[in-house]
């Protein structure tokens, strides 16, 4: 599971190596995991020297055994603060307020997160900057421990304004974690984390459209504009992309609102932005800390989109033939047993027609193998037309396809299909200059006259286009006769 949380870092680096703040990630065992580009300039060495390092190596001699015990009620799954030194770049010593919290992953710690304040008068060796702890001990069990450092001599508001980043970017790295939900869930998700730390009323992410703004996802208020389009001049998605970073506003018009803070974003290659809105008056103005943390919300959804897109693309050619598009033979596989338990359910018959084209060979002979993918590609769109769409039309192997025919009530349903097909293929083909005609000859099993089982029905489907073969091509033929 601690494979998990790191690999949520690589795939949203924004959430931790670009952070502005020192960042450790520890395992249980106190080893050093990962450490973004402010812990090794705060530590002075590369990660290859920090690599393999414990975490007690970070704390003085004196303080390690009061350190080391705070560190395993943290890998326990308490939150732990308390007081320490650790030797920095310069080479002093720094006096610092650690933060311990769990690091978590499906319920269950896996490390620990070390957050590290330096005191007032103490060396700071980098920038103070806001930043946050992984995990959370409600949750379950913990990972590692992440170090970060923050100069907290400006007194409490730093002090509460730091708690409530670290809070925030706790509930952020899990949401990230969560790689299981569907990219809608895991989008209105952090669209509802947005609204909730920020206070705002509603959430939505826009993207821009021929017609001008589409809202494509939202939370609260402004949720039933979802799907819908808008134009694009004064709006608020225009106003972001303008911009061009993290913006926020008081006294805005913008969807009604009376504040907000919004966004751009990438959207698999489009232009999009994330606006949270505010609708009542009297909340205190959005700070840079809310801009980061929107402006990170909106990476974490750009993220989650482009990763649905790649899914979907990976789905697409795991279900699909490369060549026509039409379904392959484990698409026709998955949707044979649909028909078959759906037809256990209902007693029904579904048809499974095979073609195959006769002396398809010629033509890539003749004219290449590229003219005769072109032709393959054609005859894909040509038993699409013909088709329903309750039907399925596969490609299953060279110039052989499958069309699976539900809800058949008689032959003649079957054989009026089986008739359209030839129509439509026996149509010249234009290839270059030159066209050609075509012939084909098929086969049809019909459930459960002919099997009751997938491989039964292609098998007898097969067989009665390979007697139409013998017989002459250019026909079809059922596997079994009429009573």
């Amino acid at each position: 599971m601690l494979s998990e949380l790191v690999a949520t870092h690589d795939r949203f680096p924004l959430l931790f190596d670009e952070r502005r703040a020192g960042m450790v990630l520890f395992d249980r065992a106190g080893n050093l995991i990962r450490a973004n580009r402010l812990a090794l300039s705060f530590f002075g060495v590369g990660i290859d020297d920090l690599s393999g390092r414990r975490y007690g190596a970070f704390i003085e001699r004196s303080e390690r055994d009061h350190a080391r015990s705070a560190f395993a009620r943290a890998a326990a799954g308490e939150t732990i603060e308390l007081a320490s030194k650790v030797t920095i770049a310069t080479g002093d010593v720094a006096a610092v307020a650690l933060t311990l919290a769990p690091a978590v992953v499906e319920r269950t710690v896996v490390g620990v997160y070390a957050s590290a304040y330096s005191l007032p008068g103490q060396p700071i060796a980098t920038p103070p900057e806001l930043t946050s702890p992984f995990g959370n001990a409600a949750d379950g069990a913990v990972a590692g421990a992440h170090t970060m450092r923050r100069d907290v001599r400006a007194g409490q508001p730093v002090e509460a304004a730091l708690r409530e980043q670290t809070e925030r970017m706790r509930e952020l790295y899990l949401l990230a974690a969560s790689t299981g939900e569907c990219v809608e869930m895991q989008v209105v998700a952090a669209l509802e984390l947005g609204c909730r730390r920020l206070r705002c009323d509603a959430g939505y992410v826009t993207r821009s459209s021929p017609s001008g703004v589409t809202y494509l996802y939202g939370f609260g208020a402004l949720r039933q504009a979802i799907g819908s389009n808008a134009p694009l001049e004064g709006s608020l998605h225009a106003y972001v992309l303008d911009q061009g970073e993290a913006v926020a506003g008081q006294g805005a018009v913008f969807d009604g609102s009376d504040a907000f803070v919004g966004a751009p974003m990438d959207l698999d290659g489009e232009h999009g932005a994330l606006c949270l809105v505010r609708t009542r008056p009297g909340e205190r103005e959005f700070s840079a800390a809310d801009r980061d943390f929107a402006g990170l919300i909106a990476h974490l959804i750009s993220s989650t989109v482009e990763r649905g897109q790649q899914r979907r693309r990976v789905q697409l050619l795991a279900l699909h033939d490369p060549l026509t598009g039409l379904a392959n033979r484990t698409l026709l596989g998955d949707r044979l047993h649909q028909a078959i338990a759906s037809a256990a359910r209902e007693p029904e018959v579904f048809a499974v027609h095979f073609y195959d084209l006769d002396n398809f060979k010629a033509i890539n002979d003749e004219h290449g193998h590229l003219r005769g993918d072109e032709v393959l590609r054609a005859i894909a769109r040509r038993l699409e037309r013909v088709a329903r769409q309750a039907d399925t039309v596969a490609r299953i192997g060279g110039d052989e396809f499958v069309v699976l025919q539900p809800g058949v009530h008689s032959r003649d349903d079957v054989e009026k299909l089986g008739r359209r097909v030839q129509a439509a293929l026996a149509e010249p083909i234009a290839i270059g200059a030159a066209s050609c005609k075509l012939t084909v000859s098929g086969g049809v099993a019909l459930y459960p006259a002919d099997g009751c089982d997938s491989q039964s029905l292609l098998a007898h489907a097969d067989a009665a286009m390979y007697r139409v073969k013998q017989s002459g091509r250019d026909d079809i033929a059922f596997f079994s006769q009429p009573s």
